[in-house]
Parts: C-alpha cells; sequence; structure tokens
C-alpha cells in the first residue's frame, strides 16, 4: 500500500500552541532570503524549514570541504565537493516537501545582489565574515528595498546576534569611514568581547592571512553556530511573524559567552 503524503498541517501541527494557527499562516507565506550557506546561513534554512516557511532561496558560491563537517549543516563525508547552497536546498526539501527552494550557486554581488533580494520578506546575512564586498551589497540592497536584516557571528566560545531594520542604523553607517570598509570595524562591531584566549596578535594575523592568502583559519564548534542561529531565528520570528519590538537592533549586540553561560546586550556608543 502506498504511503499518504502528509499535509503542511500533519507536518507543523505540533508548532501550534507556540505559535497561533494565524501565525503559522504567516509563516508558511514567508519569503526569507539567505546570503551564505556555512555555519551560520545553512542552520538557518535548517531551522527555518521546520518552522514550515514557505520560501528559501539560499546562496553560496562554495563546495563543502572536510573541515566543515564539525559545525555546518548539510556537511557531511558523501557531500564534499558539492556546492553548498544546493546540497542545503536538497536536504530541507527532505523536511519540508511543500517549500519552495531556490538555490544559487553564483557569487552574490552588486551586480546580482537586487535580483536575489526582489519579492523577499527578510534576508539573513551568512556571508562569509572577511567577504565584506559581498556583506556591503547585501546590507545596501537591503536597505533600498526597506527589508529587515538579521545576522549573527560565532566564534569560539562567544555569540553575537543583531538585526538591521529599514528605519534604524545601517551597517555602512558603522562599518565605512572616510569611504573605506574597514574589518577591524566590522570585528569591532560584532565582536565587542572577544574570546579570552584571543589576543590583539592573534587579531592582525588573521586580518594578514586573509589579506595575503584569501582565506583564515579561526576555530569555531558545533555549539556555538547553533546557539548564534536559534537566536537569529527567535528573534526573526518575535519581530517579523509575532509583531514584536526589536530588543536587540544595531548597534547593540547581543553577546553570549558560552563558556561562562553569561549573555547580555552590549551597547555601542
Amino acid at each position: 500500500m502506498d504511503k499518504v503524503k502528509p499535509s503542511y498541517e500533519d507536518i507543523f501541527q505540533r508548532n501550534i500552541g507556540t505559535f497561533t494557527r494565524e501565525e503559522q499562516e504567516k509563516i508558511r507565506n514567508l519569503k526569507v532570503a539567505i546570503a551564505g550557506g556555512g555555519g551560520l546561513g545553512g542552520l538557518a534554512a535548517y531551522m527555518l524549514a521546520r518552522l514550515g516557511v514557505g520560501e528559501i532561496r539560499i546562496a553560496d558560491p562554495e563546495e563543502f570541504d572536510v573541515s566543515n563537517i564539525n559545525r555546518q549543516f548539510g556537511a557531511y563525508i558523501d557531500t564534499i565537493g558539492q556546492n553548498k547552497a544546493k546540497a542545503i536546498a536538497g536536504e530541507i526539501l527532505r523536511i519540508n516537501p511543500f517549500l519552495k527552494v531556490t538555490a544559487i550557486s553564483n557569487a552574490l554581488d552588486k551586480t546580482n545582489m537586487g535580483e536575489f533580494l526582489e519579492g523577499a520578506d527578510v534576508v539573513i546575512d551568512g556571508i562569509e565574515f572577511f567577504e565584506l564586498d559581498a556583506v556591503l551589497a547585501l546590507h545596501d540592497e537591503a536597505i533600498k528595498n526597506k527589508l529587515p536584516i538579521f545576522t549573527c557571528q560565532a566564534v569560539m566560545e562567544i555569540v553575537t546576534a543583531t538585526s538591521f531594520h529599514p528605519s534604524g542604523v545601517g551597517l555602512r553607517d558603522l562599518v565605512v569611514l572616510d569611504d573605506k570598509l574597514d574589518i577591524r570595524n566590522l570585528i569591532d562591531l560584532y565582536f565587542p568581547i572577544l574570546p579570552k584566549s584571543v589576543t590583539e596578535t592573534d587579531i592582525e594575523r588573521v586580518i594578514l592571512e586573509r589579506k595575503t592568502t584569501g582565506s583564515a583559519h579561526i576555530s569555531s564548534y558545533m555549539v556555538s553556530p547553533e546557539l548564534a542561529v536559534s537566536i537569529l531565528c527567535q528573534d526573526l520570528i518575535n519581530i517579523i511573524i509575532q509583531g514584536r519590538e526589536p530588543i536587540v537592533k544595531a548597534p547593540n549586540i547581543l553577546v553570549f559567552d558560552t563558556k561562562a553561560m553569561k549573555m547580555f546586550i552590549y551597547e555601542h556608543q
């Protein structure tokens, strides 16, 4: 006997109670653009798929490699060498067959960012931290389209999260000085508190490594990205679906030290 295909209502019945049926219908109609399919973007796609979001478009030009397996959704031994966006798209459709998914394997930049965000309701910035031009292009286009952006970061034991809103301060306002985007400005914004073992020398080494080789090794493990993305997704639901005011929005940053088990809001002056 053929198995009966479950309905959308069957799959997400346990959401009701946490959400009203009207809120779940809002989730079902939500269109989310996720820039980046790495440790943060891929997990965001996973969580939103399990929440019952109706449409996810995810973009990432990179392929999974073995170093991604310790923390990234969609990274397995048998997906090494596969494009991240396409692999993640296949995985989240296994969760929610009613989901509309678009996987983009090209790099995002000023030439295609408008098309990527067209028709979206909300944006998640999961672009690799050092891809400064792409990050700024994403935020500029979101502002142009009056779209909120949610983002989070995770390095070692430090997790941070914030959101940008059309009526508030933008990323360009915070990290571009004298028409120059400096990675140190971005680090200071997203990591006002550094992991205890990280020194100024370590930061300088990472910046130099990125500039000279195009990549940089930063320690990260499974717990921090999971926590960061959980905070991001809950914040997104609170604001977009339930209509609450943002508790933390840029330039302020929510900081969670996983080793100390302490969370606080850092207010940038």
